[in-house]
Order: C-alpha cells, then structure tokens, then sequence
C-alpha cells in the first residue's frame, strides 16, 4: 500500500482477505496494491480489465443503476467486423428484440482495454439511455453483460455514415468517365440533398435539447453512428 500523496511505502502485515490497516492519516489517498505468487517473485500484478456496468454503479458521480433494454446473450448472433479501434471493435449482428428479428451493430471493448476505457463505455451506454428515441438519430436498441463484459447494440447502418456517403457519390471525382457521359457531379439529386440536410437538422436540433448529456460525445455519435438521414433512399 502507497500514499498516493507521497508514493512512500508502508507494509501491511496481513493477507488478501483480511488485513488489520494501522497508521494511515485520515482524508489522505492511498494506492493499494497485492503481490501474487508467480514464477517471478517480487511482480505486482496486473490490474483486472473486465469492467462491468455494474462497477460504473459505485462510481461517486452514478450512484443510480442505469436502466437499459436488456438483450438476450443467446438472441444475438455476431457477424463480421464493422469497425475497430485500439480498445473497442464494431460488429455486425442479427439481435431478437421484442419477438422481432433485425440488423444491429454490437460495440464491444477489446480484452486489453484498460478500467479507463470500460468505464467511458459503461458511460456511453448511460448516455444513450438518456437521450432517448428520435427517427434521425442512431438509437439504442439494447445492451447485455455477458462474461463480465458489456455489448452495446445500437441501430445498424447499411449505408457507414453520412460522409462517406457523400464522399462516395462524388462521381466526378470517383468516375469522371460515368460523370462526362452522365453529364453529371454527383449521384444524388438536389432534392437528396436537402432531405439529408433537413434530417440532420432534425437531428442536431433533438440532441442540442439534451446536450447536457451529449457534451463531448457528440462528435463520437455524428461520425460512428452517424445521423439516420435515410440514406437508403438514394442507394
């Protein structure tokens, strides 16, 4: 055990489950740490990765549960990979909720990721349970623990995000041959574009309403998630 002010060390006869704690100055930190028995004596052991929702509950800051629709672990049926960082990875999945069968992208963290990062996705999951439902937002449809770990299920895209999207009808510089013959810049007509500029507004105006719970996450929710602009239409 360390003060956390100082880092002086300070042994503590004892073990594991029961230890007699003598010594310690009142409202200062301390950091605890536990030896295990390893080939190499002397270690200190990792820390434990596994983050549940259930741990974010403690924190000082959430002392309510979050309440969100609960999936199933047997209802889903994983996919192929989406989207991947260095501590979370994005899949596509096939979930049964309320008797109905759908497309959805499960969010999970990487076995490496730190307490830290766990915590910011139990925080995620908090987030989207407050905002709520809205036609041009990504929405929730769900969350499980499974193996000490959190899923987060939230409406699948078909089409990515918007911007690449748009990107991507750039036919003029994506395919100046189909552009020149077409006489045409773009594959989406003018009227595409101002229903996708209409829905965005409709979006950003319902998550400026609740921006108390978006603050920093909103750019995170624009460029993964994406606005529902009803792409679809225009594929």
């Amino acid at each position: 055990m360390q003060k956390k002010s100082d880092q002086q060390n300070l042994k503590v006869p004892g073990n594991l489950t029961s230890v007699l704690l003598n010594n310690l100055n009142p409202r200062e930190q301390y950091i605890v740490r536990a030896r295990v028995n390893t080939k190499a004596q002397g270690e200190w052991s990792e820390d434990l990765t596994a983050w549940t929702l259930s741990d974010s509950k403690k924190a000082k800051n959430n002392p309510d549960p979050t309440i969100y629709p609960v999936l199933d672990w047997n209802d889903i049926k994983f996919q192929d990979v989406i989207g991947e960082g260095n501590f979370g990875q994005v899949l596509k999945a096939r979930i049964k909720k309320d008797g109905l069968r759908m497309d959805a992208a499960i969010k999970r963290m990487k076995e490496y990721a730190s307490k830290d990062d766990h915590r910011d996705f139990a925080g995620e999951l908090e987030v989207l349970c407050k905002l709520g439902h809205h036609p041009n937002i990504i929405n929730l449809l769900g969350a499980c623990e499974h193996r000490g770990y959190l899923y987060l299920a939230i409406e699948y895209a078909p089409h990515g995000n918007l911007l690449d999207f748009l990107r991507k009808s750039r036919v003029l510089e994506t395919d100046p041959a189909f552009a020149i013959a077409n006489s045409t810049a773009s594959t989406l007509s003018s009227q595409q574009l101002l229903h996708f500029a209409a829905d965005v507004a409709r979006g950003m105006d319902y998550l400026s309403q609740k921006q108390t719970y978006v603050n920093t996450t909103l750019y995170e929710k624009f460029t993964y998630a994406g606005i529902d602009c009803s792409a679809e239409e225009a594929a």
